[in-house]
């Protein structure tokens, strides 16, 4: 079974097995866990911010102000928002090096 990346749809959209999917999240909330790879406290509740207005967010049934998991590409947010070389996949943040953010609601 192949999923297609989200991160490269809009370049083409390269196809992604099932276990390489599973494996890349699985890896993700290692380093979360573990604070391997850890972005500054900034970093971090700056991205939750911009996730929290993103049309993508899916609200966390206790708190329904805060986005728990991303539409686009099926991540929890708790944990990926705290690892520096994690993107989002429609371009609201980039990895802590990165360059140009965009907020959700500039995008128009």
């Amino acid at each position: 079974m192949a999923r297609r990346c989200r991160k490269c749809s809009k370049g083409g959209g390269q196809a992604v097995s099932l276990r390489v999917f599973l494996w890349r999240g699985v890896k993700g909330l290692l380093k979360a866990r573990l604070g391997l790879d850890r972005a500054c406290e900034d970093v971090i509740a700056d991205r939750l911010a911009r996730c929290n207005e993103c049309a993508y967010g899916t609200p966390c049934l206790k708190d329904r102000k805060v986005a728990c998991r991303c539409q686009a590409c099926g991540c929890w947010l708790q944990s990926k928002v705290k690892i520096k070389s994690e993107t989002c996949p429609e371009g609201f943040w980039e990895d802590e090096q990165g360059d140009a953010e965009q907020r959700p609601e500039e995008l128009g």
